[in-house]
């Protein structure tokens, strides 16, 4: 059994739960062909300052966004985002970040679903990347950016945009 067959065994076995019987039937997970470069390639690393937990400032009536990223290991770094306004969650993603031979992509999973659009990594400099996909309906464009005090999201419409949306983190413990 490879690597990647396992990984998507104990992923499915997780989901689970532990549930038997009448429990509907877990989606199956496809993993494979997970193509992963050579290692050694370095292309990820730019993306490497988003690991960790990160979450907008909490306040009275606040909308919290908190997001977790993997460290960038054998080309690929995993994601969850969710969104909290009174004390529920009113919406999650899960968001994959893969390095090809040929450049990063991001698929982003809104509601646990694939995106039709990967975003295709086209800035990666010191603490900053953007990820675009022009098809895309909305939005075209995720970036990400180290702050002082923290990590900011944006996404947006495109660079004429006039109301992109960005949110301010801080990192906090990951549990």
């Amino acid at each position: 059994m490879g690597r990647h067959t396992v990984t998507a065994l104990l992923l499915g076995g997780l989901s689970l739960g532990g549930c038997m019987g009448s429990a509907p039937p877990t989606p199956t997970v496809r993993l494979d062909p997970l193509r992963v470069p050579t290692p050694g390639a370095s292309r990820l690393a730019s993306v490497g300052f988003m690991a960790g937990c990160w979450r907008t400032p909490p306040g009275p009536g606040a909308t919290v966004l908190e997001e977790r990223w993997s460290p960038p290991e054998d080309g690929v770094m995993l994601g969850t985002s969710r969104i909290v306004r009174d004390g529920r969650v009113v919406s999650f993603e899960f968001g994959l970040i893969r390095e090809y031979d040929d450049g990063v992509s991001y698929l982003p999973h809104p509601g646990g679903t694939a995106s039709e659009h990967a975003f295709h990594l086209v800035v990666a400099g010191a603490g900053d990347v953007r990820f675009e996909a022009p098809d895309h309906e909305y939005p075209k464009r995720i970036a990400y950016r180290r702050t002082p005090g923290g990590l900011q999201a944006r996404i947006d419409a495109g660079a004429d945009d006039p109301e992109p949306r960005i949110w301010e983190m801080e990192p906090v413990a990951c549990h």
